[in-house]
């Protein structure tokens, strides 16, 4: 439903899907424009809460300094890391929640 609701809206990047295959998403990361931050704090404000899994590239992590890498190695994950939203996920969740969510985030992305 997210996938329905958001595809072809400027600004928002869906995650990648294979064809002849089906998602069973147990997260549901897009990409939003630069302010992510922003965004997250409006949602937040109506009460639709969105996590940000990863924020942090891995070439980033401290699990990984011994490989040499800095800031600018990688610069696509980087950014991505940026724009990264988390949107609400859980099995109970109803068609109705998603299109609130999705009202929620255009009325935010476009603030």
């Amino acid at each position: 439903r997210y996938r329905k609701n958001l595809a072809g809206i400027s600004g928002i990047k869906l995650p990648g899907s294979a064809q002849d295959s089906t998602h069973i998403y147990h997260l549901f990361v897009i990409q939003v424009p630069d302010r992510r931050d922003e965004i997250l704090q409006v949602l937040a404000a109506r009460e639709i809460y969105c996590g940000i899994h990863y924020p942090i590239p891995l070439h980033l992590q401290q699990a990984y300094a011994y490989l040499g890498y800095r800031q600018g190695d990688f610069p696509v994950a980087e950014a991505a890391a940026q724009r990264i939203l988390s949107l609400p996920m859980f099995p109970e969740i109803t068609d109705q929640q998603i299109d609130r969510v999705c009202e929620e985030l255009l009325k935010a992305i476009r603030v």
